[in-house]
């Protein structure tokens, strides 16, 4: 709502609420090698418990993909309420109009992160070890015999689609963690024209803003361990950042203009940076303009990188202060209050043609460069451990020899720090072309717009100090852009009707850059170079559909509109998972980059937008 208090004043005031809910399959069970299997475990054949008997065998271990258990699930809700008040307008002073707003705004989000039909560590092993009851035959856990209420009910573990319900409803949970998540701004920002020189006015923008950002959450005592995946921990935090900005725009000769913008900043946690940013605009013709810019920007931590209390999920690593045995740990993620800001600097040089003989049309090329240092990343639990073993003892310190209340020896805590550098490099095209039908043939009628866009990526060179750096360009595994993303639309207006057609598609790529691809004579797969007989991920290419169409509710305006995305039910290219788990995860369902490919095959959209 908004409301004209004068001619050259406005209040202004929006409210929001939406809430999103998820439900994620994401994979089976842990797969296990080492469930250690008793010789008098009452679901064992009788044939192969006489021979264990004979052969002396007290256990053996069972290796199992856990087929009677359920997929693994994340079910997820989050609702979002943001609240704005504020004011406009503009006044004059010193022969000039003086531009202004102010506002504050209130955003919360509440969440309940699930992870959903997950199993308990200790329970799974009590219902496992199910021998049969000394006094009455029955089949019982052995911790029920000295503990008759102890409600454990055996879970026979030896064949697929002989699991009882009951054991499953006894062994699997569903850890959940409630956050509420904060945020209030108060900004102010003022604009005008400082004064005239012989190509234009000066224009300068200033203003200030101050943020405050804070997390709280709960979690029962009963999800905060033991369980495989989830052990969720409440996490609570808060941080402010104060700033401050001036941008210019001055023309310094026809045709030619500076822009440029300097803004401090201050934050709690990580103390004051300045970031800036300059540029030239060069319009030699009117067909054709040139520009440049140059910046420096940040990336401060975020609430989750400085606060997570931490989630703990078990795993298996190779111990090098064990003689390079395979344990088994709990893997801890959790913050680090001593991150600084992501720093990064920016070239960007591009040309924009909108040629005078050829009304409608216009297209742009911009080539940017971008080299971050500083920036924040996690080392894995495995590099971790390693690096201590190697002396260096910040990793040290994220290592805790148990037992511990997850039921292993050791637990690591995968941190955040600030250590990974980045050069990015790449192009971006654009072009349109827009004209009414009639300039065509003057039988037709309406307009039509022809819209293409690409991205060219280049370079995407990550070094983390820890691995062996790597371009990650064109693998579409996951860990790095493709070569191209491109998209071309065509949209027919025909008032009350609009058509659009859409399509948008991704370029092959491979699994990783450092592969070597061949069938016979391999060198020996190395950890940093690997080999394989094929390391082709194909493209994809989709089209979507939109309709529209245009009418009045009491002199309104209103839209009803209908869409169909991947309209030819294209499916994703299959990305294996491997034993680098390239889709994500080995036991990732389905095997495909979600980021790049289209998981839910043709989808239907109808709505109605309409004003009052």
């Amino acid at each position: 709502m908004s409301y004209e208090v004068t001619d050259n004043i406005e209040l202004f005031g929006q409210v929001s609420w939406n809430q999103t809910k998820n439900l994620g399959w994401l994979g089976v069970q842990m797969n296990q090698g080492n469930v250690t299997i008793q010789r008098d475990n009452a679901f064992i054949p009788e044939e192969l418990r006489e021979r264990m008997v004979a052969e002396g065998i007290q256990s053996f271990a069972l290796g199992t993909t856990n087929a009677d258990l359920p997929i693994r699930k994340n079910d997820g809700v989050r609702e979002t309420e943001r609240y704005v008040v504020g004011a406009n307008g503009h006044f004059e002073l010193l022969g000039t109009t003086m531009r202004w707003d102010a506002y504050y705004q209130k955003g919360i989000t509440r969440t309940r992160e699930m992870a959903r039909d997950i199993t308990n560590n200790a329970r799974l092993a009590a219902a496992t070890d199910a021998v049969f009851h000394p006094d009455t035959g029955e089949i019982v856990c052995r911790s029920s015999i000295a503990n008759p209420g102890n409600g454990c009910v055996p879970l026979n573990r030896l064949g697929i689609g002989v699991a009882d319900p009951a054991a499953l409803d006894y062994v699997l949970g569903n850890p959940f963690r409630r956050q509420k998540f904060e945020q209030d701004v108060f900004a102010a920002n003022l604009s005008f024209n400082a004064f005239d020189l012989p190509a234009g006015a000066v224009a300068i923008a200033v203003g200030a803003e101050h943020r405050k950002e804070k997390v709280s959450g709960e979690v029962d005592p009963d999800f905060q361990s033991g369980w495989f995946v989830g052990n969720f921990r409440a996490t609570n935090g808060q941080y402010d950042v104060t700033e401050a900005y001036v941008e210019l725009l001055v023309p310094i000769v026809e045709g030619l203009e500076f822009n440029g913008a300097v803004r401090g900043t201050d934050y709690s946690t990580s103390g004051y940076v300045t970031t800036w940013k300059a540029g030239l605009t060069y319009e030699p013709i009117p067909d054709i303009r040139l520009r440049a810019t140059r910046s420096r920007d940040i990336r401060a931590p975020n609430l989750g990188e400085l606060f997570t209390a931490g989630s703990t999920r078990t795993n298996v690593l190779i111990d090098p202060f064990n003689g390079n045995t395979t344990v088994q740990f709990s893997g801890t993620t959790q913050g680090n209050l001593g991150l600084d800001p992501e720093k990064a600097d920016q070239w960007g040089i591009g040309a924009v043609f909108e040629p005078t003989f050829l009304r409608g049309f216009a297209m742009s090329v911009d080539f940017y460069d971008i080299k971050l240092n500083g920036g924040i990343s996690s080392a894995t639990a495995q590099t971790i451990v390693d690096r201590c073993f190697e002396g260096v003892q910040q990793y040290c310190a994220a290592i805790v020899r148990g037992p511990n209340a997850f039921g292993t020896n050791l637990q690591v805590f995968e941190s955040p720090f600030n250590f990974a550098t980045q050069h990015a490099q790449g192009l971006d095209f654009e072009a349109s072309y827009r004209t009414p039908l009639d300039r065509l043939a003057s039988s037709l009628g309406g307009d039509l717009l022809v819209r293409a866009m690409a991205t060219r990526y280049i370079k995407n060179y990550v070094d983390d100090g820890l691995t062996t750096p790597t371009d990650s360009v064109g693998e579409n595994a996951g860990s790095g852009p493709p070569k191209w993303l491109y998209r071309v639309q065509a949209t027919y207006t025909n008032d009350p009707v609009s058509i659009t057609l859409i399509g948008r598609g991704v370029s092959a790529g491979v699994y990783d850059n450092s592969f070597i691809t061949c069938t016979s004579g391999c060198p020996a797969s190395t950890a940093d170079n690997r080999t394989i007989n094929s390391n082709r991920i194909d493209g994809a290419f989709y089209v979507d559909a939109n309709i529209t169409y245009d009418f009045s509710v009491l002199g309104e305006e209103s839209q009803l509109f209908f869409n169909v995305r991947n309209l030819f039910n294209k499916d994703p290219a299959i990305v294996a998972g491997g034993g680098q788990g390239a889709a994500g995860s080995a036991y990732a369902t389905p095997s495909t980059n979600q980021s790049l490919y289209d998981l839910l095959g043709r989808t239907f959209r109808v709505g109605l937008r309409f004003k009052f």
